[in-house]
């Protein structure tokens, strides 16, 4: 007498990465595998599988996973219970702030027609040429001292930028006539501003 696919019974099986799948009961089951415990028609066990296989991945992955996740959480507990690291000193805010430093307008604002429309603007683009590379910086300034067009000789502008960071105010002399000038720098709440 053959059996139909209805009167055949199945077996839950599992390995041992914890994947299920079912196995006629009439044959050997594979090596690797084993009975769950679980049997009844092909419907119900594979109805009973999905009840009981909640997470699909072999239980290999499960652990690294597992094993990363428990790494990167105490990881993140020791950066967090470290003291906070202060940014890197800027090389080059730390030589602006020592002495004066010679600079010049810079090529698009060294007329006299552009030069005035950036003190109209209120920012200038100096290039300071004892750098390496001569460093180019905008200044916004707030204050100008000594310029009237007529004149023509010489202004103090008082500004602000920020560089790497750090708030920086500066004094600049600017002589009108050659567009070059001195300038000196100090930490925003050590001066100037």
């Amino acid at each position: 007498m053959v059996e139909t696919e209805n009167q055949i019974k199945y077996l839950v099986v599992v390995n041992e990465e914890e994947q299920y799948s079912i196995w006629p009961s009439y044959k050997t089951i594979p090596m690797g595998w084993k009975e769950e415990g679980f049997q009844g028609s092909k419907e119900s066990c594979l109805d009973h599988i999905g009840k009981v296989w909640k997470d699909m991945r072999p239980l290999s992955l499960r652990k690294r996973m597992e094993l990363r996740k428990n790494e990167l959480e105490k990881h993140i507990r020791e950066i967090e219970t470290q003291p906070a690291e202060l940014p890197p000193k800027s090389q080059t805010v730390e030589f602006l702030l020592r002495g004066e430093h010679p600079f010049q307008v810079h090529s698009s604002q060294a007329s006299v027609q552009e030069f005035n429309r950036a003190i109209e603007m209120g920012c200038i683009y100096l290039v300071f040429t004892n750098t390496i590379g001569q460093t180019c910086l905008r200044i916004d300034f707030s204050q100008i001292h000594r310029y009237e067009e007529s004149d023509l000789e010489s202004c103090t502008l008082k500004g602000s930028l920020e560089l790497d960071f750090v708030p920086l105010s500066c004094s600049l002399q600017i002589d009108i006539s050659s567009m070059k000038g001195i300038g000196s720098f100090m930490r925003k709440q050590d001066g100037f501003l």
